[in-house]
């Protein structure tokens, strides 16, 4: 070749050579840093999700926790309000008989 012959192109070819290197190192270690970056920026939302996921199964739960709540204190109204209603019943037969008995 032609800069095999002439000192100055070998000179200037390997100076090519080491700066287009250079460049491609350079290029590597950007493109590594970019993807790490990415990562990270992945890595911080997966992370972010994690928190906002628990913190729902946490509200699910305390909203769970209500609904048995209020189940359970509807179940004892509807105890109070039968036993209520056994009661007017008794006391409509009793005031029933009375005046059957005052008729009498």
């Amino acid at each position: 070749m032609i800069a095999t012959d002439n000192e100055y192109l070998q000179e200037a070819s390997n100076t090519l050579f080491d700066l287009n290197a250079d460049f491609n190192v350079r290029e590597r270690c950007r493109n590594r840093e970019e993807y790490y970056n990415v990562l990270r920026t992945f890595e911080s939302e997966i992370d972010l999700m994690k928190e906002e996921l628990a913190q729902s199964k946490s509200e699910l739960v305390l909203s769970k926790n209500e609904l048995t709540q209020s189940k359970n204190e509807l179940v004892l109204s509807k105890n109070e309000l039968a036993q209520k209603d056994l009661e007017i019943q008794k006391l409509q037969a009793e005031l029933a008989r009375m005046r059957s008995d005052q008729n009498a």
